[in-house]
């Protein structure tokens, strides 16, 4: 229902006369615990996260969509997190695996997450390339 209202508000050019979020002074805090990501904030703030999470397919430019959380929705990148959604996810994360399992064989590092980081960013072009060059097979 909210996220209808919203849409509805946007479609017509009043949301900025209608909608205004309350001022929710109270912290929000997002911890990882066990690989588990704990969200914690009042009601109204989390209500307003799950819209703009909810809406995120409305605008989804190059395979990609995000939403800033926790931050003034006019100051781009001035947020304490966000959200992203990725279509070719799957792709993304075998890339990685395969750039992880390759760095440290090639490279002389100490293998602290800081200093391997960049070097698996980097070798992703790598594997990515080599996944295009790959010859498609034909049938027999």
């Amino acid at each position: 229902m909210a996220v209808d209202e919203w849409r509805a508000q946007r479609a017509e050019g009043t949301w900025w006369r209608r909608w205004r979020p309350e001022k929710d002074v109270r912290a929000a805090e997002v911890e990882r615990l066990n690989g588990v990501l704990s969200v914690r904030a009042s009601p109204s703030l989390l209500r307003h996260w799950a819209v703009y999470v909810a809406m995120m397919g409305d605008d989804v430019y190059e395979g990609m969509s995000y939403t800033e959380l926790d931050g003034p929705r006019w100051e781009l990148c001035r947020s304490d997190g966000e959200v992203q959604t990725f279509h070719d996810y799957h792709r993304r994360v075998s890339v990685a695996r395969i750039s992880r399992r390759e760095v440290p064989a090639t490279e002389n590092t100490s293998g602290e997450p800081a200093e391997l980081r960049p070097l698996i960013w980097s070798r992703n072009d790598t594997v990515r390339s080599r996944r295009r060059q790959r010859p498609l097979s034909t049938p027999a």
